[in-house]
């Protein structure tokens, strides 16, 4: 690496863990954790992850990130980006004119087993090294200016290392000509020798394989117009490519998909120039990922529109509901508000019912109460039953049922596609939203639920106790939209309202779209937003509720249900008819 930056003086400055360990590669140090993957090994152990000492590189043996230390220290935020880097001062290996003497013998067994000729190890100095009956590969990389700035050294059980605080550059540097703005850039030496002797020019190759990126590669790739990227085609080599492109520029490079792994390999298959050449003229631009045109995304599209859950939403059993919301759709989040006791979970299981009766498996997510009270709400809403009654006679509550019909209906209730949480609070009684996330995910993978009932926001978040607490609900709303997104779910999130009370009149307060803690980012990240109330209207008492966000259609609107004397059940509302003229409404076309 460099003078001003030693890795042990960086690795005390930084804090992180690690210990030396010996090994064949040389003098190692491990990290107590792998700062990519966090996998780390049992307590009292450190990780897989290694930094060689020589040449300043790491090696995580458990998910394969690598590269060298400024790429650590940039992918840590301990250095800025490479255009505003401080300049670093490198050691220059000495010639050694004894590494290319006697080489002939060499050349003729590199060309037998290897498949490339001695004219080009010869034009790229390669040499080599024998002690002990080990033979190393020596290749020498040169700038521009035909400058000897580091050494690779590859050992025929493919152990690698570089000169010690050498500048880590590109391989064949002296044979390319600046005046022509391309590059071709393979993923190890001997790809850039074949490349050569195909007939290529132009050809370089990166100095540790496909996963880095350094300050003087980077001064190279800014002074060419086009780069090819010639990387294995193996997932780990293209994923490499994506990762070279991402920070050369995507929109400068293209990826050339060999028909086998690697130019070397395609020349011991007797692949030809003209071959390759139509593999680079069929070389892709790498795409930004956000960034598509239409036709990237048409069969998504047609997927979508001819999806009913998704397009039109899942409709239930009540006209009204379908006729304002458009049904349940999913990848949406959807807050239901109201006053305490007017009804928001009730509704909300109530909606639990109707979808799963829809065939769209459901599960709910209750903080607030024991679960066996949501599982006896659930029997009452099923069965238009009320369970639980005070009797005068005895003086206590009575259930209204026996036994043997109770057990029926939890069998009933049982066989339908309706999950619950088992929940574990933590100590302090709060449940913990990452885990909450664990669980979501698991649902879906496993016996593929597609709308979720949270039961309460307010209740598993520890708000309270929080210097920000809107900061607190912001971020988990926003982790909670994400979900719906990325599992393709529907969440009904129930909230408590913050206003309770009309100060000026002493009645509830009316209800609003700023009626919740967080309002900003509640109504912002949901899709849909219900405000819950209870009404009563000639002699019957109804849930009234009021759609005041709906992106999906975009429609806004109120309709009722009639609330059963179990004062559980929620029915369909039939509004009385009456001789006023209605205006003309769009929404009713």
């Amino acid at each position: 690496m460099s003078n001003e930056i030693n890795l042990i003086d960086y690795l005390n400055s930084s804090g992180l863990q690690y210990k030396p360990r010996s090994s064949a590669k040389g003098t190692q140090v491990a990290l107590e954790r792998c700062p990519y993957c966090e996998s780390d090994k049992p307590k009292g152990d450190f990780s897989h992850f290694y930094f060689h000492q020589e040449n300043q590189t790491f090696y995580c043996q458990k998910c394969g990130e690598k590269g060298n230390l400024y790429r650590f220290m940039l992918d840590r935020g301990d250095v800025q980006p490479i255009t505003k880097a401080k300049k670093i001062e490198y050691k220059r290996p000495k010639e050694n004119p004894s590494l290319t003497s006697d080489t002939e013998k060499f050349y003729a067994w590199y060309e037998k087993e290897r498949g490339i000729k001695a004219e080009i190890l010869k034009k790229y100095q390669v040499g080599y090294r024998k002690s002990d009956d080990q033979v190393t590969l020596i290749y020498q990389a040169y700038d521009e200016k035909g400058v000897l700035i580091n050494r690779k050294y590859r050992t025929l059980d493919k152990k690698m290392w570089t000169e010690k605080d050498a500048e880590p550059i590109f391989y064949g540097l002296q044979h390319v000509d600046f005046n022509t703005k391309y590059l071709i850039v393979c993923e190890g030496e001997d790809d850039c020798h074949a490349m050569i002797q195909s007939g290529f020019k132009n050809v370089v190759s990166m100095p540790y394989g496909a996963q880095n990126y350094s300050p003087a590669m980077d001064r190279i790739v800014q002074q060419m117009s086009e780069i090819f990227l010639c990387f294995d085609n193996d997932p780990t080599g293209q994923a490499g490519a994506r990762k070279f492109a991402e920070k050369a520029g995507l929109a400068k490079c293209k990826n050339i998909i060999l028909p086998f792994k690697d130019a070397r390999d395609c020349i011991m298959n007797g692949i030809d120039i003209e071959k390759i050449t139509l593999e680079i003229v069929k070389a892709q631009q790498f795409r930004h990922e956000e960034i598509v045109k239409a036709e990237d995304l048409h069969d998504q599209f047609f997927r979508f529109i001819s999806d009913q859950e998704k397009f039109l939403g899942c409709s239930i059993s009540m006209p009204e509901f379908n006729r304002v919301v458009g049904g349940i759709r999913t990848a949406e989040l959807t807050i239901l508000t109201g006053h305490t006791g007017h009804g928001k979970s009730t509704l909300a299981y109530n909606l639990i019912k109707w979808v799963e009766a829809a065939g769209m498996r459901t599960m709910i997510m209750s903080f607030e109460g024991r679960i066996e009270s949501v599982l006896l709400k659930l029997i009452e809403i099923y069965t238009d039953e009320r369970l639980r009654v005070f009797s005068q006679l005895l003086g206590k509550m009575v259930l209204t049922r026996n036994q043997q019909w109770m057990e029926a209906e939890y069998e009933k209730l049982n066989e339908r596609n309706i999950y619950f949480l088992n929940k574990i609070k933590h100590k302090d009684g709060y449940y913990d939203l990452a885990r909450m996330g664990e669980v979501i995910e698991y649902a879906v993978k496993f016996f593929d639920v597609r709308f979720f009932v949270i039961d309460h926001l307010h209740y598993f978040l520890r708000v309270s106790q929080e210097r920000n607490p809107v900061q607190v609900i912001d971020e988990s709303i926003r982790q909670i939209k994400q979900w719906t997104e990325k599992h393709d779910i529907h969440i009904l999130l129930l909230v408590h309202p913050h206003m309770t009370e009309d100060t000026r009149t002493g009645k509830l307060a009316k209800l609003g779209l700023n009626c919740v803690k967080g309002a900003s980012s509640i109504a912002q990240e949901s899709d849909n937003f219900w405000i819950v109330e209870r009404l009563e209207r000639f002699d019957q008492k109804l849930a009234h509720v009021r759609v005041l966000k709906n992106r999906g259609i975009g429609k806004l609107g109120t309709f009722n249900f009639l609330v059963s004397k179990n004062k559980g059940t929620y029915l369909e509302y039939i509004e009385p008819k009456t001789e006023e003229k209605k205006e003309p409404n769009f929404w009713n076309d």
